[in-house]
């Protein structure tokens, strides 16, 4: 019977869980420590959809549990740390681990660019030069980017 009610506990507090989304400066991110260590310096990066033309499409999208500072309390529930600003350090962690996806993708198809990137978390569109966007659920960080390939 305890095993039965703590499967039932542990199911309810997933469907609890609700993702808060973030909005972070790409200018930023891009000048964490991350993407100083991560990012390729020959695959260069377009915010924002700013070309018509046909381009080759593509998506990635990355979940991590890195740089979050999350404590448990006596429940053993996860809370977040108040002194963390928006989660700010996770996000730019997975935002740079995205572009990178995007960036070898356009490697190895042999472009030399990224564009159009745009905010893309279940179809959740944002469109900035400026911002990027960012999901915090209960277990992970989130960030979804849909591009071009130049």
């Amino acid at each position: 019977m305890k095993r039965i009610l703590a499967v039932v506990l542990l199911v309810c507090s997933f469907s609890a869980a609700k993702d808060e989304f973030y909005e972070h400066d790409i200018a930023s991110a891009l000048e964490s420590k991350f993407a100083k260590k991560y990012l390729l310096k020959d695959i260069s990066l377009q915010f924002s959809k700013q070309m018509d033309e046909e381009l080759e499409p593509v998506k990635s999208q990355r979940r991590s549990n890195k740089y979050r500072a999350v404590e448990e309390n006596s429940f053993g529930d996860a809370v977040k740390d108040p002194r963390e600003d928006n989660y700010k350090e996770s996000c730019e962690y997975v935002f740079v681990k995205v572009l990178v996806d995007l960036q070898t993708a356009a490697k190895n198809a042999g472009k030399s660019s990224v564009v159009n990137i745009q905010g893309n978390f279940k179809d959740k569109l944002l469109d900035s030069k400026d911002k990027f966007q960012c999901v915090v659920g209960n277990m992970a960080t989130a960030v979804a980017l849909k591009a071009n390939l130049k």
